[in-house]
């Protein structure tokens, strides 16, 4: 299990998060932080995860803009 902070990204978090889904390992789970000021952004990053064949296994918002989603790589080329 490895924890990702990306709240430094901005709004490019998404763009972060799927180039460290590619590079992971099949079966690894993942945490990604990261700071979100809207809900469609999330939704977008947990559209984009279940389209590269992720399971997303839960998402967190624990104060005004910080969220963590957790995701557990499958084969990506499944």
């Amino acid at each position: 299990m490895r924890r990702y902070d990306l709240r430094n990204y901005k709004s490019d978090f998404k763009t972060r998060a799927l180039e460290i889904l590619d590079e992971s390992a099949k079966e690894e789970v993942l945490i990604f932080i990261f700071e979100s000021t809207t809900d469609e952004q999330l939704r977008d990053l947990v559209s984009a995860m279940r389209e590269k064949n992720a399971d997303v296994l839960n998402s967190l918002k624990f104060n005004e803009v910080d969220w963590t989603v957790t995701v557990r790589v499958k084969d990506l080329n499944e």
